[in-house]
């Protein structure tokens, strides 16, 4: 992996963190909606991150349960 493509995987990264933190928010007040929304985004930055997809299965059961 060149620097460039360091630099950018980190770039996706970062911004999957993002986008899961506040997803992680979200979940933690029962907002399954904009959690969903924000694993979603999480995982369109990085489809690498299990953290998030993980969150999301997590959400989407929620979601049925209620």
């Amino acid at each position: 992996m060149d620097k460039v493509e360091q630099d950018f995987a980190t770039v996706e990264s970062n911004a999957s963190d993002k986008a899961r933190e506040w997803g992680n928010v979200a979940f933690a007040k029962g907002d399954y909606g904009n959690a969903l929304a924000a694993y979603t985004e999480a995982i369109e930055a990085n489809i690498w991150d299990p953290k998030a997809w993980g969150n999301r299965s997590l959400t989407y059961l929620r979601l049925e349960s209620k």
